[in-house]
């Protein structure tokens, strides 16, 4: 859907599925998975990443400017390491299919597209490593509640923000939450 200019007008297909569960798996690394970002870095890649959305005159709402930034260049994600070498593994992988770099080559072209080919990448990592998948090592990683509620005042006073590689983005929303709850302070 990302890739839609006419997203409300175009059909939901099994590649927005496909999409969706690669966030949502970054989502759930990025939030209960050990790696080394500390609060305030965890806040500033959850909320550009998954949260922001821009409010644009006569067209409304409208988020995943982020999402294809990431996707073009990895600048959120591109520096997160996973203590789970095989989630990272896999996350990587589904990005590359997704969104070759130009130096991927001609091998992972139009994968993304190719249901066949990505069961054949599922089912032959999980063969190969699905023993060896950790288990029990969720880690609560928390935000900083305060950058993290308070990323809609930056929102309305701001235009952008700088990015990890000192770039210009488009400052963060206030979170919608739909999840069921609020992320914990502690």
């Amino acid at each position: 859907m990302l890739d839609c200019e006419n997203a409300d007008e175009r059909k939901h297909t099994f590649l927005d599925d496909m999409e969706s569960l690669l966030y949502v798996v970054q989502y759930c690394a990025l939030l209960w998975q050990p790696h080394a970002l500390n609060e305030q870095g965890l806040t500033f890649v959850v909320t550009n990443l998954f949260d922001f959305c821009a409010d644009i005159p006569q067209l409304g709402p409208h988020g995943g400017t982020a999402k294809q930034e990431n996707l073009r260049r990895r600048t959120f994600t591109g520096d997160v390491k996973l203590h789970s070498e095989l989630l990272e593994e896999w996350i990587e992988a589904m990005m590359v299919y997704r969104s070759p770099f130009p130096e991927s080559g001609d091998e992972v072209k139009n994968k993304w597209s190719d249901p066949t080919a990505i069961d054949a990448f599922w089912a032959d990592f999980l063969q190969t490593h699905g023993d060896d998948l950790e288990a029990d090592n969720r880690v609560e990683h928390t935000l900083d509640i305060n950058r993290y509620l308070n990323s809609q005042t930056a929102s309305s006073n701001s235009s952008s923000s700088p990015g990890p590689g000192g770039e210009l983005l488009p400052p963060p929303a206030a979170p919608k939450r739909k999840r069921g709850r609020e992320p914990s302070s502690s």
